[in-house]
């Protein structure tokens, strides 16, 4: 069975690795980032904005461990991903939207006009993402409350890697090189920093989700072999 790296944050692992499991790979854990969230102050500011918003728009589960924990916004939530829409469902929030890829097709998505709509997100955020719901919504409350820190991985074996995020290509560069394993990416920003550090995209799925991405490498090394 094909080994493959998983670069995740650690805690975000056991999720994905299921993922390449079922679609029979074999996932090593190879974190190449981690999550720093901002100060607790910024955090509770976002909280109690959200308590009196009309949307709160998440598009990771970090985001929604950050602010609630083990419960959920009591606002309705438009979601990216069925992961982070489960999330909200399971602790008794409402999910109004659930986007099946981007930030930015989310946004494209939302229609509220007059809303007050809150966002916390990742530092690094696509700028036209916040642009774009900006322009959708009545006023937009919008903050990174967690930030991915690239980390060298360790050294174990694998016949290819897996790449959520352009931090996860930073931190897999601090200790292995791109030449070698086949290498997966999530979606055209990551594809993009692989390049820029000399390495070559062997796959990447036309929606940017991590089951296509698991798809897609198991089909690719199927030929590779």
């Amino acid at each position: 069975m094909n080994r493959i790296g998983i670069t995740t944050a650690a805690e975000r692992s056991p999720r994905v690795e299921a993922i390449f499991t079922a679609a029979g790979l074999r996932p090593v854990r190879l974190p190449c980032v981690r999550i720093e969230a901002v100060p607790a102050r910024v955090i509770d500011e976002m909280r109690r904005k959200a308590e009196r918003a009309d949307l709160v728009v998440l598009t990771s589960v970090t985001a929604l461990n950050l602010l609630w924990g083990e419960h959920a916004p009591a606002a309705p939530v438009a979601a990216v991903g069925s992961a982070t829409a489960a999330a909200v469902t399971e602790r008794g929030g409402r999910v109004s939207l659930v986007g099946s890829s981007t930030g930015l097709a989310l946004a494209a998505e939302i229609d509220a006009p007059g809303r007050w709509v809150v966002f916390p997100h990742a530092q690094g955020t696509d700028p036209e993402t916040l642009r774009l719901l900006a322009s959708k919504v009545g006023n937009l409350d919008a903050a990174p409350v967690y930030r991915t820190v690239p980390i060298p991985p360790q050294g174990d074996s694998v016949d290819a890697v897996a790449f959520g995020s352009p931090s996860a290509v930073r931190g897999w560069v601090l200790a292995r090189s791109l030449a070698g394993p086949v290498v997966g990416a999530i979606g055209s920003r990551t594809a993009g920093q692989v390049e820029s550090l000399g390495g070559t995209v062997d796959v990447m799925p036309e929606v940017p989700r991590f089951d296509l991405l698991a798809q897609a490498l198991s089909a690719r090394l199927e030929v590779h072999i």
